[in-house]
């Protein structure tokens, strides 16, 4: 069915064959619907940034040694990217409730849309990290980031060793985050979509 159609048989009262209204309804109107969750979780990752950013402009304020700091810089520019990729999802979760043509096809096209985005997401804010130690080390090197000295007298092996486990841990944490808050939402609204005739 059409979203058009579906449309002007609500506005006119037309009763629905009835899996089609459940579906509908489900997936369009339901408070714990996978679509309804998927927009909460979303805009709550959206408004987290403000404050993110104010406690993060703090710092800089405190210290003037972290506002000439590139690592600090991008970590910052990593928690943008969160909130671009935010901005982002919440715009195409809201699409899907007023899709035009074909119910099934536009819900699965941007279904797969957002699953795709949360794959890069993952894939571009671990690469975030990994410059940012990159950054790090080459700073320390050449003695230009004054904010984490102590930390270069730390034997490089160990450096190593912690960057590794850090940034196993954060991926781990990130994409077990993903998977609770999102992955599981769309795979429940991809199953109900695809569904629909």
């Amino acid at each position: 069915m059409e979203m058009d159609e579906l449309k002007n048989m609500w506005d006119k009262g037309i009763e629905l064959p009835k899996e089609e209204r459940n579906l509908t309804k489900m997936i369009l109107t339901g408070k714990n619907g996978p679509l309804t969750v998927l927009e909460k979780k979303t805009w709550i990752a959206f408004c987290i940034f403000p404050f993110v950013g104010l406690l993060f402009a703090g710092t800089f304020f405190d210290h003037p040694l972290a506002r000439h700091s590139l690592a600090m810089w991008l970590l910052f520019a990593t928690l943008f990217v969160e909130f671009g990729f935010s901005i982002f999802n919440l715009v195409t979760l809201r699409k899907m409730r007023d899709a035009q043509g074909s119910i099934r096809e536009n819900l699965l096209s941007r279904i797969n849309m957002l699953g795709q985005r949360f794959q890069l997401f993952l894939q571009i804010y671990i690469a975030l990290y990994l410059l940012m130690v990159v950054l790090l080390e080459v700073t320390m090197y050449n003695h230009t980031d004054h904010l984490f000295d102590s930390w270069a007298h730390v034997p490089l092996a160990i450096r190593v060793l912690l960057y590794t486990i850090v940034l196993t841990v954060v991926y781990l944490a990130k994409r077990s985050s993903q998977n609770k808050h999102y992955e599981v939402y769309l795979q429940k609204l991809k199953k109900v979509a695809e569904q629909m005739e």
